[in-house]
């Protein structure tokens, strides 16, 4: 534009986009500050496999439609950008899906949590072992009772799950 003799019309752009910009960044920080959370936390990325060995144990089924929402085997239609807004979504479970999932899992019984940090600790510390054969997705998972809690809530709402990593 400041090629073209259109210096005033770019300073305009140029200002004009910086404040949109500062506004964005603002709303972001607005929406992080909310205390009340729109989600549960099953945990960081090891915590995923040690449920989906869990869950293989129960029911493939049950394994096969977690995979899809917690193991990136299905993509949402928008992508997915890590740390981007809105964009940082890694799988889903239609309503439908939702409901076969806590079929499978009618039944399950979630390990006890201090028992799973101790068979975690004890899976550390077998891994610097060189006759260790167990793999992470044999862990117990710490965090299958509110796993198994979500997945309950949605298929009363009739809901489908989202899962963002």
């Amino acid at each position: 534009m400041r090629s073209a003799g259109l210096n005033k019309l770019a300073l305009e752009v140029q200002n004009r986009s910086s404040y949109a910009m500062t506004t964005a960044k603002k709303q972001l920080l607005d929406a992080d500050d909310c205390s009340e959370t729109s989600g549960i936390e099953i945990g960081s990325h090891p915590a995923t496999l040690h449920l989906r060995g869990w869950l293989a144990g129960i029911s493939v089924r049950a394994m096969a439609l977690f995979e899809l929402l917690a193991c990136g085997r299905r993509r949402m239609p928008f992508g997915y950008r890590p740390g981007e807004p809105y964009e940082d979504y890694i799988g889903y479970l239609t309503p439908d899906e939702t409901r076969q999932l806590a079929s499978c899992l009618e039944h399950a019984q979630p390990p006890d949590p201090a028992r799973a940090r101790q068979d975690y600790a004890l899976f550390r510390l077998q891994q610097r072992s060189v006759q260790n054969a167990r793999t992470i997705d044999e862990v117990l998972p710490e965090h299958a009772a509110s796993f198994l809690q979500i997945v309950q809530q949605a298929t009363q709402y009739d809901l489908g799950l989202l899962c963002s990593i």
